[in-house]
């Protein structure tokens, strides 16, 4: 009995002993040191750029004249009279005397382009058009830079010269020579002088 007593003493002390021990075990002060929680570095987002708004130059480009009801209807006139010409070879006096007076009509400065000068752009005109083939909205924007042509007095030099240009470039891609379109820029640039003459 005496030593059932001990053995069982023993075992109630290794009973204790190992609940001790996994207490212990268990406690924060035998994990050793937690770890330490990495640290987030906070998004930086970069400042948006500031928008930059373009200051206007001394340089900007002039509007064209706006073209009123009046002036656009000669321009419509003006082009519907040059489609009788396109193609055809037979381009007789009373048609180049319409295409005239359509040129003539467009004219609304104060300073008008004498007779003899009309004719001859008219002319010149029929005769590059008479064996070529434009169309419809070439005719028009050819009308329309004609209109600006006969109205060049509020038309700065470099908006005339590009207008010039843009004839000749219509011209020229309806197979237009060369020679022909160049002869019509001199036409233009002698309606543009007389127009603009002081």
């Amino acid at each position: 009995m005496k030593f059932m007593s001990k053995q069982i003493k023993i075992q109630i002390m290794v009973f204790f002993l190992t609940l001790m021990s996994i207490s212990l075990f268990f406690t924060p002060a035998c994990w050793g040191r937690s770890r330490p929680t990495p640290k987030v570095s906070p998004k930086i987002t970069p400042a948006a750029s500031p928008k930059v708004t373009p200051k206007a130059t001394a340089g900007t480009k002039k509007e064209l004249p706006v073209i009123s009801p009046a002036q656009q209807a000669n321009i419509q006139k003006l082009s519907k009279d040059l489609q009788t010409i396109k193609g055809n070879s037979q381009v007789t006096p009373e048609m180049q005397k319409e295409l005239s007076q359509d040129l003539m009509n467009m004219c609304k400065g104060a300073t008008k382009p004498s007779q003899q000068s009309i004719d001859k752009l008219t002319n010149d005109l029929t005769k590059a058009l008479a064996d070529e083939s434009l169309t419809k909205m070439e005719m028009m924007t050819l009308s329309k830079d004609l209109h600006y042509v006969m109205n060049s007095a509020n038309i700065s030099d470099e908006q005339m010269n590009e207008i010039i240009v843009d004839i000749q470039t219509i011209l020229t891609a309806s197979g237009v020579s060369q020679e022909d379109a160049m002869i019509i820029k001199q036409d233009l640039e002698n309606i543009v002088k007389e127009i603009n003459k002081s």
